[in-house]
């Protein structure tokens, strides 16, 4: 399925205009998902999760412009009301495939809900209790007997890792350390 990177390397030809530096090299303006350089660059990454359906190309672009520039609490809390409704819409269908797909995606963004928490020692616990039904719901949906159903979940941060290492050894045990050696 190559459809979403298909689009998104056409939006990045259509917003880009070529210029001419004083030197007279060509130079690229390049489409800013946000004008803060952190936002835009994690916002890029999830873009790229489209292509294996971890993230939606409306979902992220709608997501880049509700976000306040620079403001962490609006990045988590776009992502949270994102990674919300997705987990409905997974609920509501009733297509195995889809939901699965759909309890990916709202994974993908309950972790970047968390993405700017992690220095945060209370908002780490929090983050795996929101994150924990979605991602459960997506490995029992995994589980089941679909055609080319794969488990692999590309993760970012130390919070996915602590997911992952859970999901590994034992799916009930959702703990994390806070307490990191200097």
């Amino acid at each position: 399925m190559k459809f979403p990177s298909t689009v998104f390397a056409a939006l990045v030809g259509i917003a880009s205009a070529q210029q001419t530096n004083q030197s007279g090299f060509d130079t690229w303006d390049t489409l800013r998902l946000s004008p803060d350089s952190a936002f835009h660059f994690q916002l890029l990454i999830l873009l790229g999760m489209s292509t294996y359906r971890g993230a939606d190309v409306a979902d992220v672009l709608g997501a880049a412009n509700a976000i306040v520039p620079g403001n962490f609490t609006s990045f988590n809390a776009t992502f949270a009301e994102l990674a919300t409704l997705k987990q409905a819409q997974a609920l509501a269908t009733k297509n195995k495939v889809s939901a699965r797909d759909t309890f990916f995606q709202a994974a993908s963004y309950w972790r970047y809900a968390d993405f700017f928490n992690h220095g945060n020692r209370i908002a780490v616990p929090i983050g795996i209790q929101v994150s924990k039904p979605s991602v459960s719901r997506y490995v029992q949906v995994s589980k089941s007997k679909l055609p080319s159903c794969s488990s692999c979940i590309a993760f970012v941060g130390i919070l996915s890792a602590f997911i992952v290492q859970s999901l590994c050894y034992d799916f009930n045990l959702f703990t994390v350390t806070t307490d990191r050696a200097s």
